[in-house]
């Protein structure tokens, strides 16, 4: 793994923006140009070293000296790498803050028309373990799965993109 300075006299990290520019680059980069290439799922990599890596983990190095694998993008933009846009998580964090599956039809996470029992269903998991309860009504449904979410993960909270 690359140390924090020499990615540093590598490459130029701006937090403001979330873009990066070669400092000293190599193969087929000149200095000054932006680095980075955007991925099939949404998020922007740079290859160093002959490994590529996501901007956004190496931002927070870049940044901090941590070299931090679970990231949440704030805004749910995979590809805004700006520092403040960027928070620690863990993988039940982060799958807080994700976009309604495309196969959902409640319009809320976790909750779901479970038709067999002609009642609603909310689940949240954490850390692998899953907490669900069926109700009447898709209101009981909803405020459980956010009193629970709350609960579990206080103050980590799904921000909606404008």
């Amino acid at each position: 793994m690359i140390s924090q300075g020499e990615l540093k006299n590598l490459i130029e990290y701006d937090e403001e923006t979330g873009l990066w520019r070669w400092r000293n680059p190599t193969g087929n980069n000149l200095e000054g140009w932006f680095a980075g290439a955007p991925t099939t799922n949404g998020y922007r990599q740079i290859r160093i070293n002959g490994k590529a890596e996501y901007c956004h983990t190496l931002a927070w190095y870049w940044v901090y000296g941590d070299w931090v694998l679970n990231l949440d993008h704030d805004n749910r933009v995979k590809s805004d790498n700006r520092l403040i846009n960027l928070r620690m998580s863990s993988k039940s964090t982060n799958a807080i803050n994700a976009k309604l599956r495309i196969d959902n039809n409640s319009g809320q996470v976790g909750v779901s028309y479970h038709a067999a029992r002609n009642k609603w269903h909310a689940y949240i998991n954490q850390n692998g373990v899953r907490r669900s309860k069926f109700f009447k009504t898709y209101e009981e449904a909803v405020a459980w799965r956010k009193k629970i979410q709350e609960e579990l993960f206080g103050q980590f909270v799904p921000k909606v993109v404008s």
